[in-house]
């Protein structure tokens, strides 16, 4: 059963991709919204200046920093914890 889905689950990922390209910004502006509007109001200037932060860089540094990330998340040696003698 799972093989018979798996060219169906393959276009709809391929579908899902092209859509948010097709519609970066609006998804983009969308989710600046929502992250607003459920911080409290206290912290919301912080969430606002990290929108502007983010969206001063260039898409390509913006996944390239992700990965970076998620490399040192995945214990790769250099998780910053001492090692065992």
């Amino acid at each position: 059963a799972g093989e018979a889905a798996a060219p169906h689950i393959a276009r709809a990922a391929q579908d899902a991709a092209q859509y948010a390209s097709e519609h970066d910004e609006e998804l983009r502006g969308a989710a600046k919204q929502v992250a607003r509007n459920v911080a409290p109001r206290s912290i919301r200037p912080a969430v606002d200046a990290l929108g502007d932060e983010l969206a001063k860089r260039p898409r390509g540094q913006r996944r390239d920093d992700e990965s970076d990330e998620e490399s040192s998340k995945d214990g790769d040696g250099d998780s910053g914890q001492a090692s065992k003698p």
